[in-house]
């Protein structure tokens, strides 16, 4: 178990234009529980990424692409997602302090039960957003 979650997280270390096209393509790496502080995933293609319950600390993952991702539970600190694709990522009872989230897209995102600290979501692309507080926003959604 602790062997692949290690070779998960290399994997997930590895800059995008080192990883080979199967590697960059994979869905659902296995980083549950993890620990990462002061990492810089920007521009990474992280679609499935499970990170429920990990640790995250002053990390970046400015313009990543990281649609469907599970941060359930995470606690996340001092981090950018800036510009990220977050569509359909869940928050669920994450706790959020000095996040950014400017220009991201968080459309389909799930933010039920989670505790926002100093970070704004209102910068974000929010479409059928689960917000904290149970309402559902939708101020970017294209009229029809």
């Amino acid at each position: 178990m602790l062997r692949s979650r290690l070779l998960a997280a290399l994997l997930l270390l590895a800059p995008p234009a080192l990883a080979n096209p199967a590697t960059e393509m994979r869905m659902m790496g296995d980083c549950a529980g993890c620990v990462l502080s002061g990492a810089d995933f920007s521009q990474f293609r992280l679609t499935g990424v499970d990170l429920t319950d990990a640790q995250v600390s002053d990390t970046t993952f400015s313009g990543a692409a990281m649609t469907i991702a599970v941060l359930n539970g995470a606690v996340i600190q001092g981090a950018n997602f800036d510009g990220a694709d977050l569509r359909g990522a869940t928050f669920v009872g994450a706790r959020l302090s000095n996040v950014s989230f400017a220009g991201a897209n968080l459309a389909g995102a799930d933010f039920e039960g989670a505790v926002l600290v100093d970070t704004e979501l209102s910068n974000a692309r929010l479409c059928k957003t689960q917000m904290p507080d149970d309402e559902m926003a939708n101020e970017s959604c294209p009229s029809n």
